[in-house]
């Protein structure tokens, strides 16, 4: 199986400076869809199943805390043989999407995140 190129999905050497701070049995990937409580991303090895530490759930604090599609993350994983990858980390954003909630006078939700 080809080796999927991160580079042509956006990763450059700011996210690589950025993980060398994290653990290093971490993986880079990026999100590319979002379910309910799970998201396919990108790794290396191609697209698989995510879901989030539960660490990383209880220390966010406001919605742009939270995962987005386009967002590059770091995992445990970068193939599903196992089971599921967790994400452990997102990595800073650029710039993202913010809108209110449909019918919310005062909730926002994070749409995507800028390629």
């Amino acid at each position: 199986m080809d080796k999927i190129n991160l580079y042509n999905l956006g990763l450059n050497e700011r996210y690589i400076q950025e993980t060398e701070m994290y653990e290093k049995y971490l993986y880079i990937a990026r999100v590319s869809t979002q379910y309910k409580d799970m998201y396919k991303i990108i790794t290396e090895n191609g697209e698989i199943l995510a879901k989030v530490s539960g660490k990383l759930i209880y220390s966010s604090d406001s919605i742009t805390d939270y995962r987005a599609v386009g967002d590059w993350v770091l995992v445990d994983r970068t193939t599903d043989i196992n089971g599921n990858a967790v994400i452990h980390r997102i990595l800073s954003r650029r710039s993202y999407f913010e809108r209110k909630v449909s019918g919310a006078k005062t909730k926002d939700t994070l749409q995507m995140v800028k390629l």
